[in-house]
């Protein structure tokens, strides 16, 4: 075969002279795979007597791409022209073959699978009970966790804090159809619709919004009325102290129910309203009035902006 080429005859020639490399303990697995199975397959009765009826082309490497990772292995799933190799794996799982002790460090072919650990019922547990009454008490580790909970609240009536806006949420992602459809009906001015709007699309020109873009402009986020808080969002329609007293005041004269004005909140970004189209019905006169108080803080804050004149809360109940 290599007689058209001479130099690489001349080559192989030079190749078998060497003398035969020595496996060597530094030799790292990336060098092992390519060890010829004669070379790193010994039998179990001694250490060094090799395999020596297996082909020098078959390698390290070669088996152990087919090595199966369960103990029920048999030749018969290789394939035709692979039934040494399914011969060698038969052998190492039966015993009759190993590797050889540099292999054997490097690999865990041979090292038995441990049992896995059965789970055992601590002994505290089968004598804990949980007395929740007279005529109830269970077990603590065969409580299920909605059993567990529901006990706890009923221990715990409080309600919960409710959250500081602004939500995790967008307005805009939350509402469904029905609830736009509710908006877009209600007999607001347009001016006070178009700043409903860019607030529950979150687009209100606030100071903080507009330090972050325009901080040469606006230098300080803080509130130019009360000066004390930081204006986002909810500061600058609900939360700020003198709007409060507006939103309070408002309530009471056009005869709505006077809540928190975090309700309120939730009312305006349509978090309270019920998503079906029959009970949002109950909602829009409430939704109407809620619109002409925010018409009248949304004129008396941009009178103090552009007149720089102090907020008046007589000036906003005329």
């Amino acid at each position: 075969m290599l007689k058209p080429i001479p130099h690489l005859r001349h080559l192989s020639m030079l190749l078998k002279r060497l003398p035969p490399v020595q496996i060597s303990n530094s030799w790292t697995p990336f060098t092992t795979q390519h060890i010829p199975l004669r070379l790193a397959l010994c039998t179990s009765d001694t250490e060094n007597s090799s395999v020596q009826d297996l082909p020098w082309h078959s390698t390290v490497g070669v088996i152990l791409q087919h090595l199966p990772r369960t103990d029920t292995f048999y030749p018969r799933h290789i394939r035709k022209n692979q039934r040494l190799l399914g011969k060698v794996i038969e052998a190492l799982r039966v015993g009759k073959v190993r590797w050889i002790p540099l292999l054997q460090q490097q690999t865990n072919m041979l090292v038995p699978r441990a049992k896995p650990i059965t789970a055992t019922v601590p002994q505290w547990s089968t004598s804990w009970k949980w007395h929740i009454s007279k005529d109830m008490a269970p077990l603590v580790f065969r409580c299920s966790p909605s059993l567990i909970r529901h006990q706890w609240q009923r221990a715990k009536p409080s309600p919960r804090p409710l959250p500081i806006p602004p939500f995790a949420y967008l307005p805009v992602d939350r509402m469904n159809r029905s609830q736009w459809h509710t908006f877009w009906s209600l007999k607001v001015p347009h001016n006070i619709r178009s700043v409903w709007w860019r607030l529950l699309l979150a687009r209100l020109p606030t100071r903080s919004h507009l330090h972050k873009i325009l901080p040469e402009q606006c230098p300080l986020p803080l509130c130019p009325i009360c000066l004390a808080e930081e204006e986002d969002a909810v500061h600058m329609m609900i939360s700020c102290p003198k709007k409060k007293e507006v939103w309070k005041a408002g309530q009471a004269m056009l005869g709505t129910k006077i809540l928190d004005p975090y309700l309120v909140w939730q009312a305006l970004t349509f978090q309270s309203v019920p998503r079906s189209k029959k009970k949002q019905q109950e909602w829009i006169p409430t939704l109407i009035r809620y619109g002409r108080i925010l018409q009248v803080i949304w004129s008396c804050h941009w009178n103090v902006v552009f007149e720089e004149i102090s907020w008046s809360h007589a000036t906003a109940m005329q």
